[in-house]
């Protein structure tokens, strides 16, 4: 049972608190910290990092954060005997301060404790974060045992004595995967820094575009207090935006870190009161490059943290004694072309006071005071402020276009304080600073006022309270100006951009919505001060929902724009629009508006016929026929986004049963977030989406009006998939494959047309079923692999390109940017990466195979052992990764027939065992066949001479047999037919199956060491004439007949010995052209 492991907040940790004003309400907070793991923290530490950072001390007391992996960056490299205790098997590299901790551990006894910073080396801290989730959690205790494995591979345990679920909200999600490659040296160290050295601008550069800091801290008591307060070890993270960490350029060694809002604990900052001391490491997740830093630190709050850092309350400044740069260190590595998930929560980049007037602004001393107000709509203002100079500061200058930067704070007050706020995150740290362009023109003088012209954000702070006035106001009416003098006053922080309007001739294209008119409004004002020296060419293209506001701002803003410029506006909006009633009435100006109604047609994006109406001069509307499918604009929304996010999906697919996350990672459901893109190439894809999302809005709401709408969308996208069929073009398109595995779902779960009594009927049903997944094969045979293929093509390719004789075009490093596999890493995605290599060494092999035997070369066969046994290394890896798991439906370990499973999470299990053994059947036959032509050489060497072992496995040569995990195959495959299967559990088991049979055809020309062979073809013939196989058996049949096999006659190819004949043939491929009678 767990309990508090404090006493109490230990002084540095009060010291703080008391500073920032927390002291009273986090005074039992205490009690939050355990004195041992949580069970769900225990196995988030095992289960889901494939790193942790770790504080340890060096010689001189001073902390470090290391980095502490297994060998290959897997997930596994924790195990946790107790809730008290964690093991870590852990590969450091030569920088690590982690490693040189270990090298120089040794257990203490009493007598051998000779002060305290002896007695630290053993403290450490950890921190697991999942960065795919922003899950993290914090311990803290002591090093109680080292067993030195080589020179950088240790084993060691850590006595747990605190323990702390922790907040997630400065997190920036990445997704990891493993990099097993990493090759770490030493670029830069100086462990001793002298007084006045400073960090290599390489390092400067990385600090500064580091968006995660890892932060190490030690409290060291004294001996009054050690008893209540013992020395112990601290670990966190900080995450912002790139730049949030600031190098001081005076001594470019000091490096200021902001406090953000956060649990009010203020451990490490305590800690740091306590010690003066701190570390920092940070971690380039592109290249695996570990920048460690460690020296003395202070925090400054008040006053003396704002002549740090511009407007920022609290800091921590490190200022750096000693610091290593290794490069290539991590075995992980962001997953290449994903993109970083910034936290809703994290506050915009404070630079350093020193830094200059490029960041601050220069204009601190300025104020402005609210004079004026007109309402335009009701979220929609102009708002006009005078400028109060302060004598000194040079005078406010603004470029049309530019905009200004204002603090609040002092009118509208600190905001109160929330730990987390969901609903509004910014608000938590929020510092009453905006920006807005400004939409009047001072061009070439000291400005004395500006307006802002601003639309009322909901839950926006300031915005709010500014339009509260004008409401307030008792001679508030639309369109006219409202004194609001009074006690709104702002400081001026600076000016914001770099737009330079043409001194000379104007010529501009500008396109906006809505609100983002401003610097439009803002260049006609410039141009109408200008007079006649204005000369030029400038087109808004501008879409709104407020037309008449948008005209006045413009109607307004257009002054005294001279005939030397001439202005064309097209006005894009879903409201009604008269043009007559609304003429600008200025010379050179031209007014087009385009108007929809208030229904979303479907096919809105069609170039060549687009749906809306045009308002030209006198109000008269054409419009191009009628849409196909009318929604109204809600509706269409809702069906986009349940679409799109997959929720019709996860919903019903699976028969009604919820996927997951293991079992929704099996579903071969990633390739939905590509729908939006693809669609926009493929009609077909379009209404069969759309007939999806209405089907399952009618199926959970019962609505027969949606229903009737999905019928119709999926009507209309059988037709555009036959024209699309006829066209060469977009047959070849990515559109159409996801077309037809959209179609496949769409009439088992919702019936295909038909009519009468034929209408849903099942049979019908899985008739369509198959000829769409024929169709599909057809059209993926057709294409063959290609170069110029999408990234959202890939995946829908590669279910369908695994199991073929020709290398995988997912195994190349086109593979590596399939944007499908950005999501969270799972143990299938490591499989997965594995078997796509495999046919790539079938492709060498009827290679060699294929050429006459005089010519085949032994560095050939050597070459492609070589490649085997490097996929076997990755297969075992994996293997060990899994554990005894996939022990659970393997037949052959306990000799009783497997359990049928009944959870989403034992069928997940199912599904990559069978996809383990396919692999290891398409390895180790390949292997098979090079050993049999390679008798000497160091491939074959190694192949025969390594000793394997995995758990569960004590002898893994064994398992170096395809008849054993194709027997295993189909013992299992049944289970994936059961009553809980659900609708995908059979598709899930088509690769494996079809992969068991293929191998028997041949089973007789490989070694079955410990594989029983008697009875094989009865076997196979039993297990096709099953229930639940027919289906397969004439898909599989269907497929065969397609392979033809050289120098037989139609009796030797007829029944069932033809059909091994082709398998063999589809195996084998076409070696059998050269040497028929191999096998």
């Amino acid at each position: 049972m767990a309990f508090p492991a404090l006493q109490g907040w230990h002084p540095g940790e009060v010291a703080i608190q008391r500073q920032l004003g927390y002291a009273t309400a986090v005074s039992s907070h205490w009690t939050a910290v355990e004195n041992q793991l949580r069970e769900q923290h225990q196995l988030f530490h095992t289960s889901n990092l494939p790193f942790i950072p770790l504080t340890t001390t060096d010689t001189d007391g001073r902390p470090w954060a290391g980095i502490v992996a297994g060998s290959t960056g897997t997930i596994g490299f924790v195990e946790s005997p107790s809730l008290k205790s964690l093991v870590f098997r852990a590969k450091l590299w030569d920088g690590d301060p982690m490693l040189e901790t270990l090298r120089e551990w040794k257990p203490l006894e009493d007598d051998q404790i000779k002060g305290p910073i002896l007695q630290e080396r053993l403290l450490t801290a950890g921190l697991g974060i999942e960065f795919s989730t922003r899950r993290r959690n914090k311990f803290a205790g002591k090093i109680d045992m080292v067993k030195a494995r080589s020179d950088q591979d240790y084993d060691f345990g850590v006595d747990i004595t605190e323990a702390l679920g922790n907040c997630p909200k400065y997190i920036n999600v990445r997704q990891l995967d493993p990099y097993p490659w990493a090759k770490p040296h030493i670029a830069y160290q100086s462990l001793h820094m002298a007084p006045t050295e400073g960090l290599p601008d390489e390092v400067i550069d990385m600090i500064k575009s580091a968006d995660t800091v890892f932060v190490a801290t030690i409290h060291r008591t004294d001996p009054a207090s050690a008893a209540m307060f013992p020395s112990h070890a601290g670990m966190n993270s900080r995450g912002g935006f790139p730049g949030f960490l600031r190098v001081r350029p005076s001594d470019r060694r000091s490096i200021v870190l902001p406090d953000y809002s956060g649990n009010r604990f203020m451990s490490s900052l305590g800690n740091i009161e306590s010690s003066g001391l701190a570390g920092f490491t940070i971690i380039s997740f592109t290249t695996g490059d570990i920048l460690y830093l460690t020296g003395t630190a202070r925090n400054l709050v008040g006053l003396a943290a704002i002549e740090m850092m511009f407007r920022h309350a609290t800091v921590t400044v490190l200022e750096t004694t000693g610091f290593t740069l290794v490069r290539n260190a991590l075995p992980l590595r962001q997953r290449n072309g994903s993109e970083v998930g910034r936290s809703p929560y994290t506050p915009k980049v404070k630079y350093l006071v020193e830094e200059g007037e490029t960041y601050a602004g220069g204009m601190q001393g300025h104020k402005a005071v609210l004079e004026t107000g007109m309402q335009l709509s009701i979220d929609l203002a102009v708002f006009r402020f005078k400028v109060v100079s302060k004598s000194g500061v040079q005078p406010l200058r603004l470029r049309p276009g530019q905009a200004i930067v204002l603090d609040f704070m002092d009118w509208i007050g600190p905001p109160q304080y929330q730990h987390m706020a969901d609903s509004a995150p910014g608000s938590i740290n929020d510092d009453r600073v905006r920006t807005w362009t400004v939409s009047s023109a001072h061009e070439g003088i000291d400005v004395a006022w500006f307006e802002l012209t601003m639309r009322e954000m909901k839950g926006g702070v300031v915005t709010t309270a500014l339009f509260n006035l004008l409401r307030m106001s008792p001679l508030n009416r639309r369109d006219y100006p409202v004194s609001l003098k009074g006690n709104v006053v702002s400081d001026i922080i600076g000016v914001t951009g770099d737009f330079e309007l043409n001194k000379e001739e104007v010529n501009l294209l500008l396109i906006a919505g809505g609100i983002g008119v401003t610097p439009f409004l803002a260049i006609l004002n410039a141009l109408s001060k200008r007079e006649k020296a204005a000369r030029g060419e400038i087109v808004l293209v501008l879409s709104t929902r407020e037309p008449d506001a948008m005209l006045t701002l413009i109607r307004r803003a257009m002054g005294k724009v001279p005939p030397t410029v001439t202005v064309k506006i097209d006005l894009f909006t879903s409201r009604p629009l008269d043009l007559d009633t609304r003429t600008l009435k200025h010379e050179n100006t031209s007014l087009s508006g385009y108007s929809r109604n208030y229904s979303v047609w479907i096919n809105s994006t069609d170039g060549e016929n687009r749906k809306y109406t045009k308002c030209i001069g006198s109000g008269q509307s054409r419009r191009r026929g009628a849409p196909e499918i009318t929604l109204h604009e809600s509706l269409a929304r809702s069906t986009r986004e349940v679409t799109y996010v997959g929720l019709y999906l996860a919903a019903f697919l699976p028969n009604g049963r919820l996927f997951t996350k293991e079992a929704a990672q099996i579903s071969s459901a990633g390739w939905l977030r590509h729908l939006d893109k693809l669609c926009r190439s493929e009609k077909t894809l379009r209404f069969i989406t759309l007939a999806h999302g209405l089907s399952m809005l009618a199926t959970r709401d019962n609505d027969s009006q949606l229903k009737f709408k999905g019928v119709q969308a999926h009507s209309i996208a059988l037709q555009e998939m036959r024209t699309a069929l006829r066209d060469p073009q977009r047959a070849s398109g990515d559109g159409i494959l996801a077309a037809i595995r959209l179609f496949r779902f769409y009439e088992i779960l919702y019936g295909a047309e038909s009519r009468g009594s034929d209408k849903e009927n099942p049979t019908l049903q899985i008739k369509g079923y198959y000829a769409h997944t024929d169709g599909e094969m057809a059209l993926f045979m057709n294409r063959g692999w290609q170069k110029d293929w999408s990234e959202a093509g890939m995946y829908l390719l590669f279910i369908l390109g695994v199991g073929r004789r020709k290398r995988s075009p997912f195994s190349d490093n086109n593979w590596l940017s399939a944007p499908w596999k950005y999501r969270t890493k799972s143990l299938l995605d490591g499989l997965s990466d594995i078997l796509v290599q495999v046919p790539g060494l079938l492709e060498e092999l009827d290679t060699i195979r294929a050429s006459p035997i005089a010519e085949r070369s032994l560095r050939g066969w050597e070459n492609l052992l070589g490649e085997c046994i490097r996929i076997e290394q990755m297969l075992l890896a994996w293997k060990e990764t899994m554990g005894e798991k996939l022990q659970t439906f393997d037949y052959t370990q306990s000799g009783n027939p497997p359990q049928m499973p009944q959870v989403d999470r034992d069928f997940a299990l199912l599904h990559m065992s069978c996809l383990y053994w396919s692999c290891c059947i398409l390895l180790y036959t390949t292997i098979y066949m090079a050993a049999n032509e390679v008798h000497q050489g160091p491939s074959f060497t190694y192949f025969l001479t390594i000793p394997f072992s995995s758990p569960g496995y004590p002898n893994y040569r064994d398992e170096r047999n395809p008849t054993l995990h194709a027997h295993r195959i189909i013992h299992t495959i049944p289970l994936s037919h059961g009553r809980y299967a659900g609708g995908y559990g059979a598709l899930c088991s088509t690769f494996p199956l079809g992969m068991a049979l293929r191998y028997f055809a041949v089973a007789h020309l490989f070694p079955h060491e410990g594989g029983d062979t008697q009875g094989v073809h009865k076997l196979s013939q039993e297990l096709v004439s099953q229930p639940f196989m027919k289906a397969y058996t004439a898909r599989f049949v269907s497929h065969l007949h397609k392979v033809d096999v050289p120098g037989q006659s139609l009796k030797d190819i007829a029944g069932w010995h033809g059909v091994e004949l082709r398998m063999r043939r589809w195996w084998f491929g076409p070696m059998l052209d050269h040497n028929l009678g191999a096998i």
